[in-house]
C-alpha cells in the first residue's frame, strides 16, 4: 500500500497483468530524429503521441528530410499490412502539416487510400491546411461523396469554410447519400447554417434541393 494513503485518505492499488511484462518506457530527449520516428511504429498511442510532439518541436529542416527517408524505408518492407502502411504515411503527413509543408503527392495518395480512416485523416488535413493548399476546395468536394461517412463528415466540415455555391452543393450532395448518417447530417446542417447567404438564392430558385 502507498505510504501516503491510510484509512482516512483511501488506498491506491497498482493493477498489473501477472502473465505479461510491463512496457518498457520510450524516451525522446537527446535522440536523433530517425530514432524518434521509429517510435511512430509503436502500437502504444501514448508513445506515438509523445514522439510526434517531440518531432514537431524540432527544426523543420531536421525533421522533414528524415521523415521522408524513414517513410520510404519503412513502407518498403515486404508483407507490411495496408492499414499499417497507410497509418505510417498519415503520421508523416501530420508531421508535414505541423510545419505547413504538406507534400502534395503524399496527400493525394492518402485521399485515395484503401484504408477509410486514412482517407478521413487526409481529408481533415486538407480542411485544416486549406490556406496552404491551393486546390483545397476541389479536393474536399471530391471527398464529399466518399462511400464512408467519416470521410464525408470531414469533407463537409472543411467545405463549411468555403462560402461558395460549389462547396454548398457538395455539402448537400454528401447529406443526401443513402443510407443517411447522423454525423454527416449534423455537420451538413452546421455548414449550411454558416453559409445561408451563399445557398439560399439557389434554393429559392429551385436549383438546390
Amino acid at each position: 500500500r502507498d505510504p501516503n494513503r491510510d484509512r482516512r485518505h483511501g488506498r491506491i492499488y497498482r493493477l498489473v497483468f501477472a502473465e505479461k511484462p510491463l512496457l518498457e518506457p520510450e524516451t525522446q530527449a537527446g535522440k536523433p530524429a530517425v530514432e524518434v520516428l521509429a517510435q511512430l511504429t509503436s502500437p502504444e498511442w501514448r508513445t506515438r503521441y509523445r514522439a510526434r510532439a517531440d518531432l514537431q518541436a524540432r527544426p523543420r529542416d531536421e525533421v522533414l528530410p528524415a521523415a521522408a527517408r524513414w517513410l520510404a524505408e519503412v513502407t518498403a518492407e515486404p508483407g507490411l499490412p495496408t492499414e499499417i502502411r497507410d497509418r505510417l504515411k498519415i503520421e508523416v503527413l501530420w508531421l508535414q502539416q505541423s510545419f505547413h509543408a504538406v507534400n502534395d503527392p503524399l496527400l493525394r495518395e492518402l485521399l485515395a487510400a484503401a484504408t477509410p480512416d486514412a482517407r478521413a485523416a487526409a481529408t481533415r488535413v486538407v480542411a485544416d491546411e486549406r490556406h496552404w493548399i491551393p486546390e483545397a476546395e476541389s479536393l474536399l468536394v471530391a471527398q464529399a461523396t466518399d462511400p464512408r461517412p467519416r470521410v464525408r463528415t470531414e469533407a463537409v466540415r472543411g467545405l463549411s469554410f468555403f462560402p461558395t455555391a460549389t462547396a454548398m452543393a457538395a455539402v448537400v450532395a454528401a447529406a443526401n447519400i443513402e443510407p443517411a448518417d447522423r454525423y454527416v447530417a449534423y455537420t451538413a446542417d452546421a455548414a449550411l447554417g454558416a453559409n445561408i447567404p451563399v445557398w439560399k438564392p439557389a434554393y429559392e430558385a429551385g436549383d438546390l434541393a
